[in-house]
């Protein structure tokens, strides 16, 4: 456009401020819509791995007493640690007997949840040689000392549980309830998730 004397009109400060004031809103808008995607992908990416842990913690117990007795399901005085029979041997084979096709029972596989360690921790024990090896009982039967009195020397299997419960609401389960958190880049509190598992174990009386 041109002005009077024929030469082209340039902008004015006013346009100037307009224009910049819309590009401001504009930017303004685009922040904001990146900077809830970014906190969506990250609450996303938080809960994900909160729930892969879940899952973690779910699968090493369930992998075990699913195919142990409930006549050896033990707990410690605080509920945070559990035990009970497995028939499987150091090299992963199930020992049973060939001739009553009975379980031969290898190991109490105790687990237990350290708080300050914030980790699932296992080991066994082995029962070999025992009268547990062919009748399954719980572990104050077997030992004299108190199950939480083998919670040393163990292997870490999951970390980043904030709380860990184990209990029987039945004679043939086991329920796990289970609390993982996570911080989040940007948050004070952190993502938390709560599971609760029942695992079915053998119920057969020998």
């Amino acid at each position: 456009m041109r002005n009077a004397t024929g030469f082209p009109r340039g902008v004015t400060l006013l346009e100037i401020l307009v224009g910049m004031g819309i590009l401001g809103v504009l930017s303004t808008m685009l922040f904001g819509v990146y900077v809830m995607g970014a906190n969506a992908w990250m609450k996303g990416s938080t809960e994900s791995e909160i729930l892969q842990t879940s899952q973690v913690v779910t699968r090493f117990l369930a992998k075990e007493a699913e195919a142990s007795t409930a006549q050896s399901l033990s707990f410690s005085s605080d509920n945070r640690g559990t035990a009970f029979l497995t028939a499987t041997d150091n090299t992963g084979t199930f020992q049973y007997d060939r001739s009553s096709l009975l379980p031969l029972w290898q190991d109490y596989a105790i687990f237990w949840f350290d708080a300050p360690e914030s980790a699932l921790y296992k080991r066994k024990v082995s029962v070999l040689g025992s009268s547990v090896e062919t009748t399954p009982a719980p572990f104050s039967s077997f030992s004299t000392i108190p199950l939480d009195g083998y919670f040393v020397d163990g292997r870490p299997l999951v970390r980043g549980i904030k709380e860990l419960r184990f209990s029987s609401p039945a004679p043939s389960q086991l329920k796990i309830d289970l609390e993982v958190e996570k911080g989040r880049y940007g948050h004070t509190e952190p993502e938390r998730v709560k599971v609760e598992t029942l695992i079915h174990l053998r119920n057969t009386v020998y």
